[in-house]
């Protein structure tokens, strides 16, 4: 046999058509919502994202990205930075919010890069991750912070928080008011 004949039957035909193949199958693989836009209209998008808007493919293909958007307001926010970013990074990523068919806003990271990065017009691919869970867990811890601070400084009794140190000792890192009008000195100092 000679070892110059090769038994690879690939053509480069085939390796593209593989290569599409593959990337056909993240695009639809992905838990994430994954587009295509072109000066923001949408040419292209997988099962996820329609899954997680609520609109069928044939809803969204052709459409403007503002239908996507709260506000107006928002729609050109986004625009100008991610744009822009785009433009001076190679890629973009902002958090914004999107309306569901349903109604239901979304918070979610944007990101955003161009097909071809000298050429803004050929299009830019872009993910979509829904964090509104994630917000929403932020805005409640934040809102019990709020309000055991809130509990703590009106309190009528005096109170300490302390913290336990590496070496196993409680040190006095704060007092509320109470405390000095009970005990008589300034809790400022802590």
């Amino acid at each position: 046999m000679d070892r110059t004949t090769t038994n690879d039957n690939s053509s480069p035909c085939a390796d593209l058509q593989k290569a599409k193949e593959r990337l056909a199958s993240i695009f639809d693989a992905a838990p994430v919502g994954i587009g295509l836009v072109q000066d923001r209209v949408i040419r292209e998008v997988n099962h996820f994202f329609c899954h997680l808007l609520g609109y069928s493919e044939n809803e969204l293909i052709g459409q403007d990205a503002r239908m996507l958007y709260p506000s107006d307001e928002e729609y050109e926010r986004i625009g100008k930075i991610k744009y822009a970013a785009i433009s001076q990074q190679g890629k973009g990523s902002i958090e914004t919010q999107l309306v569901r068919k349903d109604g239901k806003i979304l918070d979610i990271l944007l990101n955003s890069v161009p097909l071809d990065p000298t050429d803004l017009t050929s299009g830019v691919t872009f993910t979509v991750l829904d964090i509104t869970g994630q917000k929403w867990t932020e805005k409640a811890l934040l809102d019990s912070e709020q309000r055991s601070r809130n509990l703590i400084e009106t309190s009528p009794m005096g109170i300490f928080i302390y913290q336990l140190n590496e070496a196993g000792d409680l040190i006095l890192i704060a007092a509320n008011p109470a405390t000095e009008t009970i005990l008589g000195f300034d809790t400022g100092s802590f």
